[in-house]
């Protein structure tokens, strides 16, 4: 297979709408399936069998693949930043997160935190708190989700001076444009792979301990699929024994990048947007590195409470909430996501996907998308995002 129009400079593809997706494959006659949000791409074998593992390890999965390790033929030309490299460095957990402030600080002046109340949005700011010499480059963005996860954690907040904190509900967050970038807690679930309670509820605790062919042979016996997991799971510089050590791999190698992307909606109508402006506290190498030889901790004793617990200690040690460390559990915080929806819908920023450089790709009869119209706008100008499939 080989790819049509690819340039080296040309911009990839970062964010895209899945519903219009499926019409841009219709116009360039792919032939695809839909497998719950995913979607199945005819003469893709390879990608098909990343779309066969994530339906294994979630009942209604979403956010289509993206491989770092850049050996599997995708039906699209996707951005990848930070391809997969094996850690050759073995961070501690302190260690990872004060890098990832130390990188993010020598960016810009001000730094926007995306609280969402949630584990990995807590342990960002907890990091920024300690490391930031000048906490006055801060602020806090929060919401009254923020509140309800975690309500001490605010008064907290209000503890540092300087320290500014935003409550982006009501109208601020159509109404304002806020300067430098916007850190969220994306990644962390998926470093730390992705344990949900619907596949625990499902397939029990216990099995996260369990040979991953095993499992798998269960779900899904065909041969060749599982000879395809071996060799990509080889590609993780580890030896994938568990269930455990596949979502890791899996969700680390395939998965960094998509539910970031879903937050692009929030900011893309900004008048200097750039894809740049969003970032994922820990899709990065540090942290990478710091749980690369750490798998078996994520979840000690198969315990769903026990999910990323050393990251809650790592909070506690400096707020003290020690309760909280102890029984707090993963809560889905789409605030974000939400808040983008209704702000792309509110002031009609209708796209059909964003590229690296920041285009939005655009017509003006969206969600339609016809031939006619498509071929008016664009002819075969984004031929580039495309693999062709013979």
């Amino acid at each position: 297979m080989s790819s049509i129009n690819l340039l080296e400079h040309a911009p990839r593809l970062v964010h895209y709408h899945p519903v219009h997706f499926k019409k841009l494959l219709a116009w360039k006659s792919i032939d695809y399936q839909m497998i719950h949000e995913l979607i199945q791409v005819s003469g893709f074998d390879e990608y098909n069998h990343l779309i066969a593992i994530n339906s294994i390890f979630s009942s209604a999965p979403a956010g289509m693949p993206r491989d770092r390790t850049q050996t599997i033929q995708q039906p699209f030309e996707f951005e990848i930043w930070r391809p997969w490299q094996i850690p050759k460095i073995s961070y501690s957990l302190s260690q990872a997160m004060q890098l990832r402030v130390e990188q993010l600080l020598s960016t810009h002046d001000r730094i926007n935190l995306c609280w969402s109340g949630g584990i990995d949005s807590t342990a960002l700011v907890t990091a920024f708190l300690q490391h930031a010499n000048d906490r006055s480059r801060l602020r806090v963005l929060y919401s009254p989700w923020s509140m309800y996860e975690h309500p001490e954690y605010l008064e907290f907040l209000k503890k540092f001076d300087n320290l500014e904190l935003v409550d982006t509900s009501g109208d601020v967050y159509m109404d304002h444009e806020f300067d430098g970038i916007f850190v969220t807690g994306d990644g962390g679930d998926e470093n730390m792979a992705s344990v949900d309670e619907s596949f625990l509820a499902t397939h029990g605790p216990d099995v996260m301990n369990q040979p991953w062919q095993d499992f798998f042979y269960r779900q899904d016996p065909r041969a060749n699929f599982i000879e395809f997991c071996k060799r990509y799971f080889s590609l993780s510089g580890l030896e994938i024994k568990t269930v455990l050590q596949a979502r890791w791999w899996y969700y680390t190698c395939c998965k960094t990048y998509c539910l970031w992307a879903k937050k692009l909606d929030f900011f893309v109508g900004y008048k200097n947007f750039h894809p740049n402006m969003l970032i994922p506290f820990y899709n990065c190498e540090p942290f990478e590195n710091y749980i690369y030889n750490r798998i078996d901790t994520i979840m000690p004793g198969n315990q769903y409470q026990n999910w990323k617990i050393e990251l809650k200690q790592y909070c506690a040690k400096f707020d003290g909430f020690l309760d909280w460390a102890e029984h707090k559990t993963k809560t889905h915080s789409n605030q974000m996501t939400l808040y983008g929806h209704k702000k792309m819908i509110l002031d009609d920023q209708r796209y059909i996907c964003i590229l690296s450089d920041g285009t939005r790709i655009t017509t003006d009869n969206l969600p339609l998308l016809s031939q006619k119209e498509f071929d008016h706008c664009y002819q075969n100008k984004l031929d580039y995002l495309f693999n062709d499939p013979v």
